[in-house]
């Protein structure tokens, strides 16, 4: 095989990466170019951040199994990107101290779901909507809306069966944590405990809203993976770690609504 130049360190080498993000990829990345640049990526995002791995190249998102693909499926630094994905469903066991994700493990069987014939013809169009989704072409907050309004009393079971076939963490993650944005109360496996997975406080506060930030006025929500953001000074546009552009403004109102209101608005 002929040697290619590397888009990145411009070296003739043989172990060339291409398509990378699709078929009509531009890249071609050598092997060693690609774990450093995800190697300074997974450093440069926080712990507990949902941040996507784009191409590095054309910076559209990849899903993370395409990279073990690419890499192998022990690749350290993937691995390592994952885990901090991961304590971003975190939470601290009230009884044990124990801090534990509470994002589901990722399996290839499905569970047989009983539906009501009206609800089980939606099946197709839900995997259909789950692949559309994993390839980063849905968002989370759409695949959620889809579920709850069209399964309604039963949109739990659906997330609970589905959460786990997806293999991709950061896609895990977004619509879990979409998820845990309605229903927040939720049991530690540990030892049962309840515990509310919004505002990280033992117990269930039921009907009252999670007091941890309400203090603050100066408190804006990503609308697109809910991570919190507070800014003393720049400009009104806002880039978060997830790749979600937002007005500081118009979502620093949202969320302060939202703390007047936090079921009707949610």
């Amino acid at each position: 095989m002929a040697q290619q130049t590397c888009q990145i360190c411009l070296e003739q080498v043989d172990d060339i990466l291409t398509q990378l993000c699709r078929r009509t990829c531009p890249a071609a990345v050598c092997i060693n170019c690609t774990r450093e640049y995800i190697k300074v990526k997974t450093r440069s995002v926080l712990q507990g951040v949902v941040a996507k791995l784009n191409c590095p190249i054309c910076i559209r998102p990849i899903n993370l199994v395409r990279w073990h693909e690419l890499l192998g499926d022990k690749d350290e630094e993937i691995f390592q990107f994952q885990e901090r994905i991961r304590v971003a469903c975190a939470v601290k066991c009230p009884w044990c101290s124990t801090m534990q994700t509470m994002l589901p493990s990722p399996h290839d069987s499905m569970p047989p779901i009983k539906l009501p014939a009206s609800l089980a013809r939606h099946i197709p169009q839900l995997k259909t909507l789950c692949g559309r989704y994993c390839r980063h072409h849905l968002s989370a907050q759409a695949l959620y809306s889809f579920i709850r309004d069209t399964f309604q009393q039963y949109s739990s079971q659906i997330l609970d069966t589905i959460l786990p076939l997806i293999h991709d963490t950061e896609r895990r993650a977004m619509l879990f944590l979409r998820w845990r944005r309605d229903e927040p109360f939720i049991k530690t496996p540990c030892c049962n405990a309840d515990v509310c997975f919004s505002c990280h406080t033992a117990g269930h506060h039921t009907g009252q809203p999670c007091s941890s930030l309400e203090s603050n006025e100066d408190i804006a929500q990503c609308p697109e993976c809910k991570l919190h953001f507070v800014k003393s000074d720049g400009c009104d546009s806002m880039t978060c770690f997830c790749g979600q552009y937002f007005s500081w403004q118009n979502e620093r109102m949202v969320f302060q609504f939202k703390k007047i209101s936090p079921t009707s608005l949610s």
